[in-house]
């Protein structure tokens, strides 16, 4: 979460950011000798950052990712076509992901419903 906070003090030029936190909420992973400090820094999080935390502990959850993103080339730029590949899995009981590209928030052809494996 620290490192989280720098980028973000760092990175300032954007209007809307988010910090997405995925874990199993465990205990030890809160409630520790340096709780207190934690908690300032949630604090801190949120005026930077819309936070948003996921329990993955309770039933029911699932999460989707890409694992693997790569361009097709060493090239990438705005102007040209580009290629891209992604590699989606899921996790959880939730069977489908919807992959969706973006450049300057414009949406982009060539994603859709994918089935993780």
């Amino acid at each position: 979460m620290q490192k989280a906070l720098d980028i973000g003090r760092e990175e300032n030029n954007q209007s809307t950011r988010y910090l997405y936190l995925l874990d199993d909420s465990t205990r030890s992973a809160w409630v520790i000798p340096q709780s207190e400090a934690l908690a300032a820094m949630g604090k801190d999080l949120a005026k930077v950052f819309h936070v948003a935390h996921f329990n993955l502990s309770k039933p029911g959850q699932w999460n989707q990712a890409i694992i693997s993103l790569k361009p097709d080339s060493n090239l990438v730029r705005s102007q040209f076509d580009n290629a891209f590949d992604a590699l989606v899995r899921g996790y959880g009981g939730e069977s489908d992901a919807t992959l969706q590209w973006r450049l300057d928030e414009q949406t982009l052809p060539g994603g859709g419903r994918s089935n993780p494996t």
